[in-house]
């Protein structure tokens, strides 16, 4: 009797797995995260004010809203590997300028504001997700949470390597450039991507449609067990349904959250007399706990409804903010705090794509995705600026911290309301 299964050693889809880990690591791991400790750094020997460097971090988060349409484009006329190979090269020069050449203000702005989004864009998040979502099915959010666990773990590590490699050199461009020192990894690694499983005989999870079983609990076995979508959607269906703009909400909620710890995160925390390493120590945990969050969430994603799991992390997310913002003065808590946050916000990370990945099918993904990014990002993208100068002039970020609660409480509820859509 014929086997359902291609054998597990000739998935290429595992494999694929790994190096797009290694990639989502390197670019959204050691440059994203690593960030966060590298621009306070920044600001304190530049002399920049807050407001003015923030407006980097806004600018940033708008050029990937703008490019996401963009990236989907090329996705489907270059295919995704060839798109992430043009991001990483994009990156590898941004972070050599940054760390070579950069002095001036508009020199910062100009490279992260509007050259940095198109590495994050075309050799990040999409294309990755997109490859994700053509080669598994079955267990597709399982597989996002190995993925996207890659950039939350190295970002662990960078925060206080960043903050070493600094402190022994005296100067925070040697962050940049090792950064850069990581995207080159990433580019050698994107060469060995398969976009489709088409490209080498195979099939989505590894399993050849064509091919019957005759035992109930193998098939059993291989059934989703939450929802997933058995038709073709294109994205003027998908645009007329409530749940993508519930989703939107929600996108919004958690990229205001993350922005305006990235961004002032450590700033925050030194402001209330904690050392930098203490910050970056700080901010190091909630990465860890946000890559920790993302394979068993992202496996549990596939068994429970990820909409539930969703409006769950939002409110735990919402909760914890108010313990950072508050910060107590004993270390231990504040870590508990950040743990909470980073587990809720890493929980959050494969439940988008694998949403929309059940609900609306691995055709439109890159558009539909592309679509919502757009508009998540045009909303959430002012956070970082307006936190800067709300700092400038009150000298607190309490007003940035309030907006940001009330606003991933409130998306919560929204997540507890998406409910699959239907076709007309």
């Amino acid at each position: 009797m014929p086997e359902p299964t291609q054998p597990k050693s000739d998935f290429f889809g595992w494999i694929n797995l790994v190096l797009l880990f290694i990639i989502y690591g390197s670019i959204y791991g050691f440059v994203f995260y690593g960030f966060t400790v590298v621009f306070p750094e920044m600001i304190k020997a530049t002399g920049w004010s807050r407001g003015s460097a923030s407006m980097a971090h806004t600018l940033r988060a708008i050029s990937l809203g703008v490019l996401a349409p963009f990236v989907a484009i090329a996705i489907a006329k270059f295919g995704a590997k060839r798109t992430m190979v043009a991001g990483v090269i994009v990156g590898i020069v941004a972070m050599s300028l940054l760390g070579t050449v950069t002095t001036q203000l508009w020199q910062w702005i100009v490279l992260w504001g509007f050259i940095m989004p198109l590495s994050f864009s075309f050799g990040g998040a999409l294309p990755i997700q997109t490859i994700i979502t053509y080669w598994f099915n079955i267990k597709r959010g399982m597989a996002l949470g190995i993925v996207l666990s890659g950039g939350a773990l190295a970002g662990f590590v960078a925060a206080p390597l960043y903050t070493y490699i600094i402190q022994q050199t005296g100067t925070w461009k040697t962050g940049w450039l090792t950064a850069g020192g990581f995207c080159v990894c990433a580019l050698i690694v994107t060469f060995f991507i398969k976009n489709k499983p088409v490209d080498v005989n195979q099939f989505p999870d590894g399993i050849d449609p064509e091919i019957k079983s005759d035992i109930d609990s193998e098939i059993k076995t291989k059934t989703p067990k939450t929802y997933r979508t058995g038709e073709s959607w294109i994205l003027k269906e998908v645009i007329k349904k409530p749940a993508v703009y519930l989703l939107a909400i929600c996108m919004i909620s958690q990229g205001s959250a993350i922005y305006l710890i990235t961004t002032h995160g450590v700033l925050h925390l030194t402001d209330l007399n904690f050392t930098m390493m203490q910050a970056a120590s700080v901010i190091a945990n909630l990465i860890l706990f946000s890559g920790l969050a993302r394979f068993p969430m992202g496996y549990l994603g596939d068994r429970i409804e990820p909409s539930r799991i969703l409006a769950i992390s939002l409110a735990g997310m919402g909760i914890s903010l108010i313990g950072i913002w508050k910060a107590p003065e004993s270390i231990a808590i504040l870590i508990v705090f950040s743990s909470v946050y980073g587990f809720c916000f890493g929980s959050m990370v494969p439940m988008f794509p694998t949403i929309l990945g059940n609900y609306f099918g691995p055709t439109a993904f890159a558009s539909i995705t592309g679509f919502l990014t757009f508009f998540g990002v045009l909303f959430s993208a002012p956070v970082p600026v307006l936190s800067g100068i709300i700092y400038d002039k009150t000298h607190s970020y309490d007003i940035a911290f309030i907006y940001t609660i009330v606003l991933t409480l409130g998306a919560s509820i929204c997540a507890f309301a998406l409910r699959p859509p239907k076709k007309s």
